[in-house]
């Protein structure tokens, strides 16, 4: 059994040849879309920041606002959203010898501040409080050249922990974020690649 298991990662990690590289201490700036579509519909945006470690991955931050579908609820009205902060690590590799197709994975830990306002009759801060999540979230990329990134996944397992409740969430097949990512300056290398960040 151990040998099927030991072959099987040789076969998967030789499919997945890196034919091309990330530059270390390249600049990396990146803004990702998201839209959820099960149980309470989202709408969000997540600017983020992050610096090529080697050829294969990069650390970085991001800023993050959500805002959640509207509710009605006994006669009262309104809706909920979501400020955070957060910290990533990004690893991705090409497919075969592509040198515009590949995968990427994704580890990130965040504060969030969520915060429920009611509409009814005037918006005022109905309840608030805080949130820590740690995710982890495969996908795909695509490099058109070699300053720009294109990325997308369609979800994964993410951690959450708050006044309420601790609970591992997978958010698989329902939800969708599409993103673009842009390299600045000079690295250490002299070929300018962007790196894929979510």
């Amino acid at each position: 059994m151990r040998k099927i298991i030991l072959l099987n990662a040789v076969i998967f990690f030789s499919f997945f040849q890196l034919s091309a590289q990330l530059q270390k201490n390249q600049i990396y700036v990146g803004v990702t879309g998201e839209k959820r579509f099960s149980q309470v519909s989202t709408i969000g945006v997540r600017p983020s920041f992050s610096v090529g470690l080697n050829s294969f991955s990069a650390v970085g931050s991001y800023f993050d606002y959500t805002r959640y579908k509207a509710w009605n609820y006994l006669g009262h009205e309104g809706y909920t959203e979501s400020l955070g902060i957060g910290v990533f690590y990004s690893y991705y590799r090409y497919f075969g010898k592509s040198e515009k197709w590949g995968w990427f994975a994704n580890a990130d830990i965040s504060l969030n501040r969520i915060r429920g306002y009611e509409t009814t009759p005037t918006t005022t801060l109905a309840n608030q409080y805080n949130q820590t999540r740690l995710s982890l979230t495969p996908g795909i990329f695509y490099k058109p050249s070699a300053n720009i990134l294109l990325h997308l996944d369609i979800g994964g397992l993410t951690f959450f922990h708050d006044g309420y409740q601790n609970k591992l969430k997978s958010n698989f097949g329902s939800q969708i974020n599409i993103g673009i990512n842009v390299g600045f300056g000079r690295g250490s290398k002299k070929k300018i690649i962007a790196k894929s960040i979510y």
